[in-house]
């Protein structure tokens, strides 16, 4: 049971540090996450998921305002983690197709989804999107922030230049889309369904603009109920 704990303890130590890595490009950081992604994938996982949660903790307003219990808001905080790491690999595969398609070239996509993974590391301050006022901001600088870090990992996982990265990226998210409206659609439609038999709601990927509208109009709604 000791070593169990110890274990534990050390995987999160990991992810902690693989987050703070993940701040800004470093080449020797991901050449040595390549050299052993058996060691570092699941750790590299461990960010994404723990990522997701910190998004729904910022969104969290959702689940106050469908009066979710507090068991089903640790689970939705788990469903939101694997849910996160699921959309992970697949922009991974669709990353790692799109650079067959530009580079010609063939990484081992362990290696494409570990990389991926570490750009998501300023997405595990999701929690502060909802700061009054600053949210906005807040959220954009994030995902911005991880889109620029996901090109400086393509630029050293494919060896290439930062404009053949932006093609690779853009190419990236436009098969993302395709295929999100096409075969993705009983995926989503599952997703869905998960999300509304335990929480009451599938919507969790709410903007700041849109969760604010949101309680407005629930504040709203309960003035008019008033006798």
């Amino acid at each position: 049971m000791l070593d169990m704990l110890n274990s534990f303890w050390q995987y999160w130590n990991y992810v902690f540090t693989l987050i703070g890595y993940g701040f800004w490009p470093r080449p020797q950081v991901y050449a040595a996450l390549t050299e052993d992604i058996r060691a570092a994938l699941p750790v590299a996982l461990g960010v994404v998921f723990l990522s997701g949660i910190s998004l729904l903790i910022g969104q969290s307003v959702i689940l106050f305002l469908n009066r979710v219990p507090p068991i089903r808001f640790v689970i939705s905080l788990l469903i939101q983690g694997v849910l996160l790491t699921a959309g992970l690999i697949m922009t991974a595969i669709v990353i790692w197709l799109s650079g067959l398609i530009v580079f010609r070239s063939d990484p081992e996509i362990s290696a494409v989804i570990t990389l991926t993974a570490v750009s998501y590391a300023p997405l595990a301050f999701g929690f502060l999107i909802l700061i009054p006022y600053f949210g906005i901001f807040i959220e954009k600088l994030l995902y911005a922030w991880t889109l620029l870090i996901l090109l400086f990992i393509i630029r050293f996982g494919f060896d290439t230049n930062f404009v053949a990265a932006v093609v690779c990226v853009g190419l990236a998210y436009g098969l993302r889309t395709v295929l999100s409206a096409t075969i993705g659609r009983p995926l989503v439609a599952l997703r869905n369904w998960i999300l509304r038999r335990v929480i009451g709601t599938d919507q969790l990927a709410m903007t700041p603009d849109e969760i604010r509208a949101q309680v407005s109009a629930e504040l709203l709604d309960s003035q008019r109920g008033e006798p």
